[in-house]
């Protein structure tokens, strides 16, 4: 939500400066993100008075004229239908600047003016049009708002006689002003509008709110909700004169209560610029003047609006009810959306005209040929709303109301405003009364509010006429009852629900920095879960290897599924699907970890990263026969890239198999995993074969190795990557606690053997025989691997170290030659295996 400053003056006028109000507003929740000064970027544009004008010599269409710009006077050719004779209008002399082209449209407030970037602002020149000289340029409100051309139909801005010539057109239009950048959270909705806020604002500074006068006549910011009139039980009523249109809910439960409102002979055109500056710093394009005045608005009081071209709409009737099969919609962006079944629709004698709270549609809206209008205001189920938009993909500034409630009793009272906005810009005859449905009327809620609860919640007791204060200064209505509060919330406080609420309304607006410390006097129990500690060892271990730990989305894709290539019947190919996604990016529960690692070396390639080593511990989730997931906490690494650079005495360190191997070697070593062994080919997003899974004791912990160069080419990592998953409870039942072992106090002896074996034998099964047969082995290491002459063919040469002890004595030469001498045998009689 974007608040222009001037803008929230109108309704309440701040004792504090802007930056001061910001914070003031902050520290009662309604979260001012940044304080924007938005300045007007034009140069040197001034007011001038058109003195004479003569058809252009050459060019039909064209005037010539002189205009007085404060004490000189410049020849001006223009084919503005205002440039006459006697009216004062914008005008731009030579060296002045205009904005640059676009400015409003692609920014608004949302950066400051030293951080903008794009082309420079337009110099006026004078230049030759057909012969005559033009020493510069009339202006229209776009020119000057966006630096672009007049839009179809727009004149020059002509200001109300009497308006001097040569003033600073930025002072004498006030274009110049802040921008408060709301970050508001779900409990703020009522600050969705310019007047909740002022209303925030004058609960802190004590100023009364001054509302416009038609809002005020409804008041609109009663206790009890905007005035209702007559007595519509729960038939569709026309109160008033005129042409008859009916209104019929269909679905009273999703939309009770909707006023329309005719306005007749209506002139097409642009709003005000004022009016105009004020869409753009609240973030919203202007249209033309009606469309403008409905959004103005919504800004305003928080009530969304559409108007309909009357004259467009079939069968002098409005149905407000769930689409049918096979409808579809031409929507105002000029899309073709096929309406998801049970999506709440307007709709006339011929099909649907808008969707519900989040646009209207193409076929019915106003245009330069409407002359009559139709304004909806009208409460929508937010659940409704929010589902259908959804489904549809497509968010709106009227969703965003709906979806978190608005006001059901200020319908009437704003479409009256929107009126009151359309006839002073374009003229037109509101027609008195409404066209309106009300299937019931809203519940007035009460809520006692107990001052004991209060106590104990804050912790520190207050006055009863300072609770009862705060509560009254945000228009709630307070009685007393029995030495409590009896309040009454106020329609538009949809957030206020239960007396917990109402004491947050109380400590906020207290202030949360006046309550007093106390030291926190609680047992905390010793009892910490084991897998808890657990995840805890792994970190340690984990820092001490390097890297650093990330926290990944749980929600995830389809596209992510698709990327890592697992088959259909592989479990993390089915994840659990979210009923009511935000979006279709994470609309799964992960089934791994692996995608969300491969974003991040994505995002570091992004940034240049030469290369990196991320992991993290969470928990992935399964389809599960019960009412909730299978979920299963996992560890993943992943490493990209160059992760050290070559020097003068080693070369780069990449991120390849062995380099995952080696640092997973190291991490289940440090757990105490032991009789650890791997089988070749892991499953995808691994390298068929740069991949293994890793085993102890013949149970699957997990798979390291490079990443699939498919699955690379998905994320745009173009160096080698590797990977590596465990899962945790695997490893932590696989896991010991570190056992203190003394230093060998006896000479160890160490024997190498380089034997021939079959090519597809892996080095793993030898290492495994060794260890089984060897008594006194206490390590073993592989160092050179060799294929080609003199080695046979479909043969490979493997040489190996290995280390004997005992703990007790020395061993001799013969001890250790006995031992040898059983590999050997072994090797050849079950691996095929001989000495080279």
């Amino acid at each position: 939500m974007k608040v222009p400053w001037k803008w929230l003056m109108e309704y309440c006028r701040s004792p504090w400066s802007v930056e001061e109000t910001a914070e003031r507003l902050t520290m009662v929740g309604v979260s001012v993100e940044n304080v924007v000064h938005d300045s007007f970027e034009g140069k040197g544009l001034i007011t001038a008075k058109v003195v004479s004008v003569f058809p252009h010599p050459q060019r039909p269409g064209l005037s010539v004229g002189y205009v007085d710009a404060g004490g000189r006077r410049y020849a001006v050719v223009s084919g503005a239908p205002g440039f006459k004779p006697g009216v004062v209008t914008a005008f731009a002399p030579p060296g002045s600047k205009l904005p640059r082209k676009g400015s409003q449209k692609k920014q608004g407030p949302a950066e400051d003016d030293s951080s903008r970037s794009g082309p420079e602002a337009l110099e006026v020149l004078a230049r030759d049009v057909h012969g005559v000289l033009s020493e510069g340029m009339v202006l229209s409100a776009n020119e000057i708002l966006t630096g672009e051309g007049p839009r179809p139909g727009e004149d020059i801005l002509i200001f109300p006689e009497g308006t001097a010539s040569g003033l600073p057109l930025d002072e004498f239009l006030d274009l110049d002003d802040y921008v408060l950048e709301l970050d508001l959270t779900p409990n703020f909705s009522h600050c969705l509008s310019i007047i909740g806020v002022a209303v925030e604002l004058s609960a802190i500074s004590g100023v009364p709110v001054r509302l416009p006068k038609t809002l005020a006549s409804w008041s609109f910011l009663d206790p009890a909700g905007s005035l209702e009139t007559g007595d519509d039980s729960s038939a569709a009523a026309w109160e008033g004169e005129g042409p008859r249109i009916e209104v019929v809910l269909e679905d009273p439960d999703l939309c009770p209560h909707y006023v329309g409102k005719v306005i007749r002979d209506v002139k097409w055109g642009y709003s005000p610029i004022q009016v105009e500056r004020r869409l753009y710093l609240a973030g919203m394009r202007p249209i033309n003047a009606l469309v403008d005045a409905t959004n103005y608005a919504m800004l305003e009081t928080g009530q969304p609006l559409h108007a309909f071209d009357l004259d467009k709409l079939a069968g002098g009737v409005i149905q407000v009810r769930r689409s049918r099969p096979g409808e579809s919609i031409v929507t105002l962006d000029g899309v073709v959306r096929e309406l998801p079944p049970e999506s709440l629709v307007i709709a006339d004698a011929r099909g649907p005209v808008a969707i519900a709270g989040i646009m209207g549609g193409k076929e019915t809206e106003v245009s330069e040929t409407t002359r009559n209008v139709f304004l909806e205001s009208a409460w929508f189920s937010p659940r409704s709303v929010r589902a259908t938009s959804m489904r549809l993909g497509l968010r709106t500034e009227a969703l965003i109301r709906f979806e978190k409630g608005v006001d059901p009793t200020a319908q009437v009272a704003c479409v009256e405003r929107a009126a009151e906005l359309i006839t002073r810009v374009s003229g037109g005859t509101p027609l008195p009364g409404w066209s309106r449905a009300r299937a019931f009327e809203p519940p007035r809620r009460k809520t006692v509010l107990d001052l004991r609860y209060l106590e104990k919640v804050l912790g520190q007791s207050m006055e009863k006429d300072q609770v009862e204060g705060i509560l009254r200064r945000l228009g709630f209505s307070v009685q007393d009852k029995d030495g409590d509060l009896e309040v009454s919330v106020p329609p538009r406080r949809v957030d206020v629900a239960e007396q917990v609420d109402l004491i947050e309304e109380v400590a906020r607006h207290l202030g949360y920095g006046s309550f007093l410390g106390q030291p926190l006097n609680v047992t905390v129990s010793p009892n910490v879960p084991a897998v808890a500690v657990y995840k805890e060892r792994l970190r340690d271990f984990l820092r001490c290897l390097g890297g650093s730990e990330v926290v990944t989305n749980s929600l995830c894709g389809p596209d992510d599924i698709a990327a890592m290539g697992w088959e259909a019947d592989d479990p993390r190919a089915n994840p659990v699907k979210l009923e009511n996604p935000l979006t279709s990016d994470e609309s799964l529960l992960r089934t791994s970890l692996l995608p969300g690692l491969l974003k991040g070396l994505e995002t570091n390639k992004r940034y240049k990263a030469a290369g990196t080593v991320i992991w993290e511990i969470g928990t992935v989730f399964f389809p599960s026969k019960e009412e909730l997931p299978l979920e299963k906490l996992q560890l993943a690494i992943a490493a990209y890239g160059v992760l050290s650079p070559k020097t003068w005495n080693a070369p780069p360190l990449e991120a390849d198999f062995y380099y995952m191997k080696g640092l997973v070697q190291s991490l289940l070593e440090g757990l105490g995993v032991d009789d650890v062994t791997v089988e070749k080919r892991a499953g995808m997003p691994f390298h068929p074969g740069r991949s293994c899974k890793v085993l102890s004791k013949g149970v699957t912990l997990g798979e390291m190795g490079e990443v699939h160069p498919l699955v690379l080419e998905k994320y745009g990592l173009d160096r080698r990557t590797a990977l590596a998953w465990f899962d945790v409870e695997a490893l932590r039942a696989m896991s010991r606690e570190p056992r203190y072992q003394p230093v060998p106090r006896f000479p160890r002896v160490e024997r190498d053997l380089a034997v021939i074996a079959p090519e597809e034998l892996e080095a793993g099964a030898i290492e495994r025989l060794v260890r089984r047969e060897a008594k006194h082995l206490v390590g073993f290491r592989v160092f050179d691997l060799w294929k080609g002459a003199p080695v046979p063919a479909g043969k490979k040469s493997i040489a190996f170290s290995m280390i004997f002890g005992a703990p007790d004595r020395t061993l001799t030469d013969d001890e250790v030659t006995l031992e040898i001498q059983k590999i050997v045998r072994k090797l050849e009689e079950e691996l095929n295996v001989t000495l080279r």
